[in-house]
């Protein structure tokens, strides 16, 4: 299994990885050394993967992820940290899939398509984020405008060859050909993109009552549903939270997720003043300790971490920033949400639920309207009742189950 990027991108794999060695299964992680300390209390070994492509060195680009819909960002990483380390991370995965019986990789793992061409282990790509599957119908709750009645699908295949296009300069084909050309391999458009979908079998793992499954989807690409982990040795609720929560109220949960942005700290400080206003008890789970400013230095309810699955259902609320695992931790804790985003997968997370009745999406752009949004979200009691009910028709699913199921029938 490999993955790189925040916390978040990495997640989804342990329960995955968990219950295949409950089945049988050797499973071992390559990815960057920031994430190995957090993976080997989980009992898997782990080995490094070539490039360090982590929440330290995406802080270091110095680029505000908040701004600019995060494509000068993804740009950087791409110029910054992944492509002068190509022949690294290549060298690192082709050396871990010898003996290997199966690739298991997030989308961003460049490497895999590469790797697996060359040494014919067979490759299944988990995407979080099943927007990144070229569709001319238009996903639902999709950022991409959409043409009204016939000229939609017209239209969102112009729009996707024009972004494809454009992704060939903007991340970076000429290199990724150059190292393609060298291993005996043919060139690939909009690589970073497209890539994944080489992959002998593709798995978005969102469940299809969150999005319908475009028809004009290639047949190797399944949706299997929310694979959720905080669990293990992370798992126990800290003291300080513990005695917050037995304290008072149900809180609102408030969490902007594992990938700092720089604009964090004053959103947080503007949630910490408009629940005073209201006079609502709120739990701030800050990721990172430089995220508490001064607003949250000495506030009670202030914790970096603890398990959503454990806190959640002893909240009344949340407000967090669209990612899949808090998206999902929230929905399987049949809670409301306010979802503030930065970013285009974030947004479309945060739509998503709100289109279920489940919560209230704001862009970055009206990320001070968190206070209204919030007014609505509790004033009445069909937020609640949206979340609730989505819960319960989660219960009859299990992602994990469903994404291990397709996994050993590759092998």
């Amino acid at each position: 299994m490999s993955a790189a990027g925040s916390w978040g991108d990495v997640l989804p794999f342990v329960p995955v990885a968990h219950t295949l060695r409950a089945r049988g299964h050797d499973v071992e992680f390559v990815v960057p050394s920031g994430f190995h300390a957090r993976l080997r209390p989980e009992g898997f070994p782990v080995r490094g993967a070539g490039w360090e492509i982590g929440p330290e060195e995406l802080a270091a680009l110095g680029h505000d992820w908040s701004k600019a819909s995060g494509l000068p960002m993804m740009r950087a990483v791409m110029r910054e940290l992944i492509v002068p380390r190509l022949d690294e991370a290549h060298a690192a995965l082709e050396s871990a899939a010898d003996g290997a019986d199966l690739l298991v990789c997030h989308v961003n793992q460049v490497m895999a398509p590469i790797v697996s061409a060359r040494t014919r282990v067979p490759y299944a790509a988990l995407s979080l984020f099943a927007m990144v599957v070229p569709t001319a119908e238009g996903l639902a709750s999709s950022p991409m405008p959409q043409l009204p009645g016939p000229f939609r699908r017209p239209g969102n295949r112009a729009i996707l060859a024009l972004w494809l296009r454009a992704a060939r300069r903007m991340f970076c084909d000429r290199d990724f050909n150059r190292l393609r050309a060298g291993l005996g391999l043919s060139p690939r458009h909009a690589y970073f993109l497209s890539a994944a979908l080489e992959a002998d079998r593709y798995f978005a793992l969102v469940p299809s009552s969150f999005v319908p499954r475009p028809t004009d989807w290639p047949p190797h690409v399944q949706l299997t549903g929310f694979c959720v982990w905080d669990g293990g040795h992370t798992g126990s609720v800290p003291p300080d939270v513990e005695e917050f929560l037995a304290a008072g109220e149900p809180p609102v949960l408030v969490t902007m997720g594992s990938a700092g942005s720089t604009s964090f700290t004053e959103l947080l400080n503007g949630i910490a003043a408009a629940l005073d206003e209201r006079r609502l008890r709120g739990l701030f789970l800050v990721g990172d300790a430089r995220h508490r400013g001064e607003s949250l230095a000495d506030r009670p309810g202030v914790a970096e971490f603890a398990p959503l699955s454990a806190v959640l259902p002893r909240c009344r609320a949340v407000i967090h920033h669209g990612g899949y695992g808090t998206t999902a931790a929230t929905l399987l804790a049949g809670l409301p949400a306010v979802t503030v985003s930065p970013m285009p997968d974030q947004l479309w997370y945060g739509r998503r639920a709100a289109a279920l009745g489940a919560g209230i999406a704001l862009p970055w752009r009206r990320r001070r309207k968190v206070g209204a949004a919030l007014d609505e979200l509790l004033r009445g009691p069909s937020f609640a009742r949206a979340a609730t009910a989505y819960r319960a028709s989660l219960a009859t699913e299990d992602g994990v189950s469903t994404t291990c199921d397709a996994l050993e029938a590759m092998l």
